[in-house]
């Protein structure tokens, strides 16, 4: 009975993608991303967002919910070599 009760849970993204960029904002896609380590995801009521941890130039360390459709894998660099 327990396993019926997982699988009819919502799936979670297919890729659990960890090193991820981020676009900076949905309006202004168009501005560099930057790099962030993917920390846990969530359903929001039928869109995904997940928790990402990224660094500031400065260095301080931010977690905050980003929404998926502002994330991709880093499976390349930001200028794709």
């Amino acid at each position: 009975m327990v396993d019926r009760a997982r699988k009819e849970e919502s799936p979670a993204p297919v890729r659990r993608v960890r090193h991820v960029w981020i676009r900076p904002s949905a309006t202004y896609g168009d501005l560099t991303p930057w790099p962030g380590l993917i920390v846990q995801w969530r359903h929001n009521g039928g869109e995904w967002a997940a928790l990402v941890a990224t660094v500031a130039f400065d260095g301080t360390l931010t977690v905050q919910w980003v929404e998926a459709t502002r994330i991709r894998p880093a499976t390349r660099s930001v200028d794709g070599s």
